[in-house]
This record gives C-alpha cells, sequence and structure tokens, in this order.
C-alpha cells in the first residue's frame, strides 16, 4: 500500500508529510498513494518496547498481537521468557505467526521461564555453549541476553548468573539486559557489572536497595553505571516502577534512556496496560514529548542494535507509529500503588510496519 502521511509533525525534524512507497519510506508520493489526514498528529519512527513477555507457553506471556500493533507498537522484544532449551518453539509459536515485529532477549537460564520464575536457583541451568549456539542459529531474532537477577530468581547465587551472562554477552557481542528486584543481591553489586549498552531494566523500583539511599541520594554505583553508558530502561511491570524516585532522579539529572512496560498477562489490565499509557505517565512527570517519545523508538532501536528501524530517510522501511496527545483530566497509578494526575495523555492512532497501513 502507497500512503502519504499528510500533515504531519515528523518527530525531530518539523511539520512535513510521509510518504511510503513499496514499503520504504519516499521522497515523494506515489500517484496512487492513499492519503490519510494525521494533521496534529507525531510521526514517530515505530515504538518500540524492549521488555515485554509473549511467550504463551511460558509463564507470565500474554499474545504479541495484542500488546504491539494493535497498540500500535511495531516491534517488541521478549524479555528472557524462552532459554536455549525452547528457543525454537519460541520462534516458531510466537516469532513467525505475529504481525508484530518479535524479537528476544534470550534467557542465559535454558529454562527460560517455562518451568517457572525461579530459574536461576540451580546454576546447572546456564549452559553458556548451548546458549551461544542457539544465538548465532538466530541472528535475525535474539538481540541480547537476559538475567533476572532478584533474590526470588537466584537465591544464594548472588551475582554469579550476571557474570555468566555477561561472559557470553563479550562472546556473541551482544548487551545483556538485566531485571532487579527484591536483594540480594544488591542492586549497586549488578550495577558495577554492567557494560556501557548493557540495560538494567526496572531500575526506578521503590523496593530497598535500589538506586536511592535512605537519605534519597543517588547510590554511587547508580551514577557510576549512568556516566558509562548503561542504559536505565523503566521496566514499569506490576512492582517495578515508583513515581517518587523516578520524580527524585529527575531532580538528581537522572532519565530514563528508554521505556519499556514489562506488559504480561498480569498486568495488561492494570497498572500498565500499555507502552502508551507508560510514556504517558512519563508525560505527566515533567519529562518533555520529544523526549519520551524518543526514549520509546530511537533510543531502544539502538539499545537493541537495530538502529534501522528508527531510520526515517527515503529508502528506509517504512516502521512507523502516528501519535497524539489528547488534553484532559487522567490519574495514573504506579507499581506500588502511587497516584499522579496528568492534564494529556499519548494515544496512539495509526501504525505502518513493512508498508502496511494499521488503523487503531
Amino acid at each position: 500500500m502507497n500512503l502519504v502521511l499528510q500533515g504531519a509533525t515528523l518527530l525531530g525534524k518539523g511539520r512535513r508529510d510521509v510518504y511510503v512507497t513499496d514499503g520504504v519510506i519516499a521522497a515523494e508520493a506515489a500517484p496512487d498513494a492513499r492519503v490519510v489526514d494525521v494533521t496534529g498528529a507525531v510521526v514517530t519512527p515505530g515504538l518500540i518496547d524492549i521488555h515485554t513477555h509473549v511467550f504463551q507457553g511460558a509463564t507470565l506471556g500474554t499474545p504479541a498481537d495484542g500488546i504491539g500493533l494493535h497498540q500500535g507498537v511495531t516491534t517488541i522484544v521478549d524479555a528472557g521468557s524462552a532459554g536455549a532449551r525452547d528457543f525454537d518453539r519460541f520462534r516458531a509459536e510466537v516469532v513467525d505467526t505475529s504481525a508484530t515485529r518479535v524479537l528476544a532477549w534470550l534467557n542465559i537460564a535454558t529454562v527460560g521461564l517455562v518451568d517457572g520464575r525461579h530459574e536461576l536457583l540451580d546454576l546447572r541451568n546456564i549452559d553458556l555453549p548451548w546458549s551461544r549456539e542457539v544465538i548465532e542459529a538466530n541472528r535475525d531474532v535474539i538481540v541480547g541476553i537476559k538475567a533476572r537477577m532478584s533474590g526470588s530468581v537466584v537465591g544464594s547465587n548472588g551475582v554469579e548468573p550476571l557474570k555468566r551472562a555477561i561472559e557470553l554477552g563479550e562472546s556473541v557481542g551482544l548487551p545483556v539486559m538485566i531485571h532487579t528486584g527484591n536483594r540480594p543481591p544488591d542492586m549497586s553489586d549488578c550495577l558495577d557489572l554492567l557494560r556501557p549498552g548493557d540495560v538494567c531494566s526496572h531500575v526506578f523500583h521503590g523496593k530497598e536497595g535500589g538506586i536511592l539511599d535512605e537519605d534519597g541520594n543517588l547510590r554511587p554505583a547508580a551514577r557510576r553505571a549512568w556516566d558509562r553508558g548503561v542504559v536505565f530502561d523503566i521496566g514499569h511491570g506490576e512492582a517495578s516502577l515508583n513515581f517518587g524516585v523516578l520524580a527524585r532522579a529527575k531532580e538528581l539529572g537522572i532519565s530514563p534512556r528508554t521505556i519499556s512496560t514489562d506488559l504480561h498477562k498480569d498486568n495488561l489490565h492494570g497498572p500498565v496496560y500499555s507502552l502508551a499509557v507508560t510514556m504517558s505517565k512519563a508525560l505527566a512527570m515533567g519529562f518533555p514529548l520529544d523526549d519520551v517519545v524518543a526514549w520509546a523508538s530511537i533510543a531502544p532501536a539502538n539499545a537493541i542494535g537495530r538502529p534501522e528501524l528508527a531510520d526515517l530517510s527515503p529508502g528506509s522501511p517504512a516502521d512507523l507509529t502516528v501519535v497524539r496527545v489528547v488534553d484532559g483530566d487522567f490519574d495514573y497509578r504506579d507499581a506500588d500503588g502511587n497516584t499522579l494526575n496528568g492534564h494529556q495523555a499519548i494515544t496512539t492512532t495509526h501504525a505502518v510496519k513493512d508498508g502496511h497501513l494499521h488503523v487503531l
């Protein structure tokens, strides 16, 4: 389908029409292009959610398209639902059957989340040669390695699973994403192991031992990680975004580098709902609209090593989301039950993936 998105404000480039011809961004309209009036809307590279769970063969999994294209998100990344043992099944059942582009962080545990949510209690579940083999066979889908680093997952194994995930990441040239939550291990110990470009999801949670100390100051390890380029990801989830922590971090000059949801079947109907709602919460916190949109499109594309997904120059694949900001009175809730009143909401109205228009 050839398209003209008419009257758009293109993220970072001002107002201009956007042309799609034969599935790619074009410099001018095709003679048979369908004109879609998006006056007053922002056209952004297709929204990307780098932390989701969409493998229904594992705990937490929810259908990919329900939180993907149906919500205006063209690319979602499953965050470790599958490890080496079940990755072929995940690929066949989810990646190959979804209209949404589905990528993946490979769980450092071979069992992933298929056998439950305590996959790193037993270090025998880590098999680096097997994981490396699966990564090499699925480079088109796997963007990195996931290690869930909270006490209920790792037990007495501390940061050892993370060390092994980083060893694997070094050997295959991919980043690591960590889940951080209840200690042990301490979040600081995990942050000090992460390399530039690695991702700390749930970074603004309200649990003890987070990025803020007891006096509300940024922990030294968090500052060091931020300064060397660790990606601070929201990863909202059902227990991992606290408005007070995010507000205090903002005061200290620390902002999200990416916005993700950690959407799964248990939080889809609250408190998370969608990537657009999570973006709206960041907007209500006072972050600028251009930043909020970039943190859910351009920044995640770079974080997963797929910058082409955020390229809007002529000749690039047409992967787009149309975003509108609606004025009103909106009550938002974080993962700890705190509420925040906002006067704007981000909504998605259209998505274009592989040149095909999806009206939401």
